[in-house]
């Protein structure tokens, strides 16, 4: 409990504080989702280490390779494997974070599948953020329970991978590498999509 004594040192008040402006360690801790504090130290943990041990880096890359040069595969890599980790808990910012580099590397190889292949690794991550195990489906969840709605978390999920699938299909239908041309405009190289 924050004591007289305590308030007096802060605000420099000569008077007495009223009692009911202070406030209990107890007060603060009930009105804060402490699972969440859980869960965001846990997954930040283990997603930390996947990165700093290299994990990432190696399974896409192993993947990747797998596909080989079937282009239009691997917009869709990149979109299950965001869509993977945030669904496994991790904040759609980290998996988009750990994401954009590898899928980076990779456009420098194919430069006409490089946007689409960002595009849909982060649709992928900030899908699998609806995840009742993820930090942000906690807070709908919770959200929903203080209004008091009920919902099936995971049926959530299942509705915005639908949502996001037809998406990044529509996209890429739009940003296939056929409608796209290389083109130069003075000493700039830049990809032009055509659409017809």
């Amino acid at each position: 409990m924050v004591t007289a004594t305590q308030f007096y040192a802060v605000t420099g008040s000569a008077t007495a504080p009223d009692p009911a402006l202070l406030l209990t360690f107890k007060s603060v801790f009930g009105h804060f989702p402490g699972s969440i504090v859980t869960l965001l130290i846990g997954v930040s943990l283990l997603f930390g280490h996947f990165e700093r041990s290299g994990s990432l880096s190696w399974l896409t890359d192993k993947v990747y390779k797998a596909i080989g040069e079937h282009t239009l595969l691997i917009p869709w890599v990149g979109y299950m494997i965001g869509l993977f980790i945030s669904t496994a808990g991790a904040f759609s910012t980290a998996t988009i974070t750990l994401l954009v580099p590898v899928i980076a590397a990779l456009g420098r190889r194919m430069p006409r599948i490089f946007f689409i292949s960002e595009v849909a690794a982060i649709v992928g991550a900030n899908t699998g953020a609806l995840s009742p195990i993820n930090p942000v489906g906690t807070v709908i969840r919770d959200s929903a329970n203080h209004a008091q709605v009920s919902f099936n978390g995971w049926q959530l999920w299942l509705l915005g991978t639908i949502v996001s699938v037809s998406t990044v299909l529509v996209l890429q239908i739009i940003f296939s590498p056929s409608r796209i041309q290389d083109s130069t405009n003075g000493k700039k190289n830049r990809l032009v999509v055509w659409l017809y």
